[in-house]
């Protein structure tokens, strides 16, 4: 077995930051995304954008606003304990995720 087997496909730190994210995006409508998308391909159409759409979107976002950036979110949303422990709202992911700020030396 090799060293990156052991590595989990998943830490704490970056589920916590996919849950962050889909928290996030609740705050952009259906409709706001649906014209992200179909701006994204007009321009395509038109520069021959080589970006693709997740990229794009990190640049200019919705109307100019995005979620945090991972290393962004580490050193704020990620610290605040009581943000994170409603968006785990599991008991164990919980422990681990304090056990981690304790690591980190964050609290």
């Amino acid at each position: 077995m090799t060293s990156s087997a052991a590595k989990t496909v998943l830490d704490i730190k970056e589920l916590c930051y996919e849950l962050y994210k889909i928290d996030w995006m609740r705050r952009i409508t259906p409709k706001e995304q649906m014209e992200s998308l179909k701006n994204y391909y007009q321009d395509l159409k038109v520069d021959g954008r080589a970006a693709t759409y997740e990229e794009a979107l990190s640049e200019i976002g919705f109307g100019g606003q995005i979620y945090a950036c991972y290393e962004e979110f580490l050193q704020g949303e990620y610290t605040s304990r009581d943000y994170m422990v409603e968006l785990l709202d599991d008991e164990a992911l919980e422990e681990e995720y304090i056990a981690d700020l304790y690591e980190e030396g964050w609290i």
